[in-house]
């Protein structure tokens, strides 16, 4: 049986037209309402909305499937896509103003956060900058990557015959919904999980991937709205604080190749979604942009962590 016979075991995938009803009966009417395409398996959702901001898709552009080949994490890290995940890629083609906000990956978080409460009546958290989690279990990941206009669009837009700013996002996220633990690299299966698994027990449905994937893109398209409006930004900052299991862990952040790494207390997000960490070491708080971050166990003498 080949990867894509098992992805279509393991989890229904709606085909574009079925993606595209589900999305407008959810409420969206940018995201997953224009060019939808679902893929038993591909090499890279990436990948391939990047190739359909190319042929000038517009925002909003979806790419489903069921299975990744190619799949890639953040610091171009393999992302492991077997089957019975939902790995979408979404097109944003955001103004320059909005990408100094909130950083669209913690908000497709968010959107992940409410669709699998919705969908799997499963409460699940954030853990900054890009991850989902139950009960401390990694569920779902998420990874933007921007890519500038080149110089032949800038020219083009200098002439007036681009109607769209040619800045892309493809907003990529992962969701576990069925994935076997087997199918897993054995040092994720202890901090895996699936909704699946969580939702084991009597009487528990399988997993809509339709109706999750479609909440997820409504979701979305409304926390990114409201991200667009000033007026909402502090609204919006307390909804993705009260969602972030992150905040008062001690955590160690590893800032990135040559840059170093320091231990301490998480402490709050910043307007932008920075985290603040105060620094165990200089007891000075400091300001992460970038960088991974794990939480870690409590030493004996500290007592537990919430």
């Amino acid at each position: 049986m080949t990867d894509a016979d098992r992805a279509t075991a393991a989890l229904s995938l709606p085909s574009s037209e079925q993606l595209i009803a589900a999305a407008r009966s959810a409420g969206a009417s940018r995201f997953g309402t224009g060019r939808v395409v679902v893929h038993a398996s591909t090499g890279s959702t990436q990948d391939d909305v990047l190739a359909l901001a190319d042929a000038g898709a517009k925002e909003g552009s979806v790419v489903l499937a069921g299975v990744q080949t190619a799949g890639r994490g953040r610091r171009g890290r393999t992302w492991v896509s077997p089957p019975g995940g939902l790995f979408l890629s979404i097109l944003l083609r955001p103004r320059a103003d909005f990408l100094a906000t909130v950083p669209a990956s913690l908000l497709a978080g968010l959107a992940v956060v409410r669709a699998i409460r919705e969908v799997a009546g499963v409460e699940a958290r954030l853990k900054w900058p890009n991850d989902v989690v139950i009960d401390g279990r990694k569920v779902a990941g998420i990874l933007g990557e921007a890519r500038e206009p080149s110089r032949d669009a800038k020219r083009e837009r200098g002439s007036g015959r681009l109607p769209v700013d040619e800045r892309v996002v493809a907003l990529g996220i992962g969701i576990d919904v069925a994935v076997r633990s087997d199918d897993l690299p054995e040092d994720v299966r202890p901090i895996a999980t699936s909704l699946d698994r969580e939702r084991a027990g009597a009487g528990a449905r399988p997993i809509d991937a339709t109706a999750l994937a479609a909440a997820l893109l409504a979701h979305l398209e409304v926390l990114l709205d409201l991200a667009a409006d000033p007026s909402e930004r502090a609204a919006l900052g307390a909804a993705l604080t009260e969602r972030l299991v992150t905040i008062g862990q001690q955590v160690r952040v590893d800032l990135g190749p040559n840059q170093g790494s320091f231990e301490g207390v998480a402490v709050r997000l910043t307007a932008a979604g920075a985290l603040v960490v105060l620094d165990s070491a200089t007891n000075e708080e400091r300001t992460v942009l970038a960088g991974d971050v794990t939480h870690l166990r409590p030493r004996p003498s500290e007592g537990s962590v919430s």
